[in-house]
């Protein structure tokens, strides 16, 4: 997989599967390991058919059929989480701030905002230093 253009891994949710790989041998029940086993498989063959997959669409569906399922898994098993992306709490915290800007709110609750970004940032730090985390575009 490393063929894959760098700036298309979004994609296939390159570290999603990369961390799916790297704990599927402390899954604990093998008759799931062994469907995570064939679901990753298939999803594998899947992407070296397509060579490379350009549409976010696409993208969203595949997640959606063959990774979030195992995501689920992961999460009930391993103590996964799915995240959120850096770039999504920063856009929609912007957007947020700039609303209660315009219909001054008290600066509290925008500090309050801004600390519930603080601990989705550390969140998001910790479970991907952990590699248990996935998500999508991940």
């Amino acid at each position: 997989m490393n063929y894959y253009p760098k700036n298309k891994r979004k994609y296939i949710h390159w570290k999603s599967l990369r961390n799916f790989i790297y704990h599927l041998d402390t899954f604990p029940n093998e008759r799931q390991k062994n469907k995570i086993q064939n679901t990753l498989l298939e999803y594998l063959q899947l992407i070296n058919e397509r060579s490379v997959i350009e549409d976010s669409k696409d993208s969203l569906k595949y997640f959606k059929e063959y990774l979030q399922p195992i995501g689920q898994l992961y999460e009930d098993n391993l103590k996964f989480h799915i995240i959120a992306k850096t770039s999504t709490i920063v856009f929609w915290s912007s957007l947020a701030l700039i609303v209660f800007y315009f219909l001054n709110v008290p600066y509290s609750l925008s500090i309050g905002l801004l600390s519930v970004d603080f601990l989705l940032f550390v969140r998001h730090y910790y479970y991907a230093r952990q590699k248990r985390c996935y998500s999508v575009f991940y």
